[in-house]
């Protein structure tokens, strides 16, 4: 719905305020993302069983791409668990 740009301008704007965040766009590998940027953590969220099933999965296979960077998974927030991007999208093509 938004381009790369468009959210990058976003998540800077809404953490604009908090030096140690840093919005980015890359294609590619996240692992490979890590390493030009010296990242020694991934964060992900996770709002169902599904999801932490899928991140899971993700988290592995990083491992065995380079089992120096972490995952690190989080719960979301009960109030925050039946938001979702498909949920979002609909509300804002309302919106219009």
């Amino acid at each position: 719905m938004f381009s790369t740009a468009e959210r990058v301008e976003r998540i800077e704007a809404m953490f604009a305020n908090e030096p140690r965040v840093e919005a980015t766009s890359f294609s590619g590998m996240t692992i490979d993302l890590c390493h030009t940027l010296g990242a020694q953590f991934i964060v992900r969220g996770v709002r169902n069983a599904k999801d932490l099933d899928y991140e899971q999965t993700i988290a592995a296979v990083n491992q065995k791409l380079d089992p120096e960077i972490e995952t690190v998974i989080l719960l979301a927030d009960l109030e925050h668990r039946d938001i979702s991007s498909t949920l979002v999208r609909e509300q804002l093509s309302h919106a219009k």
